[in-house]
């Protein structure tokens, strides 16, 4: 299954990259996703949440059809303000997602595309539930640009 949304905002690339760009702020914009966590601390950090990094491991909590699940993503690829990607390492679906944040004509451009790995009956289920999916991105833009607009 494949996913694509993507949301000229109205703001600066590097304010929207700020919650983009840094998974444990999903929980902030992403409706299904109620708790995001960096499984590992860094070495020396000098903040409460360790840097995102090419490598680092964030177990995130959501809510998929009404179910409850916890995945773990890995981050593989990253260019600081600009491109984030991760790819599901343990969970009940695999996958890969890039975001990525660019100046547009109106401020910043964000597009998402996912891939998701389903097996048994959410295999079944994938023309199903590839809309829904794309449509759960489409509202999180749209709710990220609104929190963002709102200062």
């Amino acid at each position: 299954m494949e996913v694509h949304a993507q949301r000229d905002m109205a703001l600066d690339p590097a304010a929207v990259w700020a919650y983009v760009g840094d998974p444990e702020r999903w929980p902030e914009w992403r409706a299904g996703v109620s708790d995001v966590r960096s499984e590992e601390p860094a070495a020396g950090a000098t903040r409460a949440r360790p840097e995102v990094a090419v490598g680092r491991r964030y177990r995130m909590a959501l809510v998929i059809l009404g179910q409850r699940m916890e995945m773990v993503l890995a981050v593989t690829n990253l260019v600081p303000g600009e491109r984030l990607e991760l790819q599901a390492v343990a969970g009940p679906i695999g996958g890969r997602t890039a975001l990525v944040v660019a100046p547009a004509a109106a401020g910043a451009r964000v597009s998402v595309s996912a891939t998701a790995e389903l097996s048994g009956p959410l295999a079944a289920a994938a023309a199903w539930i590839a809309p829904q999916v794309q449509q759960a991105w489409r509202d999180d833009l749209a709710n990220l640009s609104r929190r963002l607009a709102k200062g």
